[in-house]
């Protein structure tokens, strides 16, 4: 994981920073993989007669959600983040690659 964070309101300018770190500290990426958000999509009428309605972000718990349920300062919510960023990336391994994230992105650089 090259980026991450928490914070308050998600906006394209957010992602064009994070972005931007990336390329500087890690070189360009050869891809750029996003997420479901609708800064990334066109989201046509949600509430069409014509379509059926699915549920929306906020009236689902992801995992991520669960976790933090009873962690309500951000700067506490970036202590988390920084814990699983570092076991994401430095001590787990992945069954599809059998690697650690960390050591893969190294081995990769060379």
């Amino acid at each position: 994981m090259l980026f991450a964070d928490i914070v308050e309101r998600e906006t394209s300018s957010r992602h064009i920073m994070a972005l931007e770190i990336v390329c500087l500290t890690q070189r360009i990426p050869l891809s750029y993989y996003v997420d479901s958000h609708s800064i990334f999509r066109f989201v046509q009428g949600r509430d069409s007669l014509w379509r059926e309605r699915r549920k929306v972000t906020e009236e689902v718990d992801p995992q991520w959600k669960q976790v933090l349920r009873h962690v309500s300062v951000i700067d506490h919510v970036h202590d988390v983040l920084d814990y699983e960023v570092k076991r994401h990336n430095e001590r787990k391994v992945y069954s599809t690659t059998g690697e650690i994230p960390a050591i893969r992105l190294e081995r990769a650089r060379f």
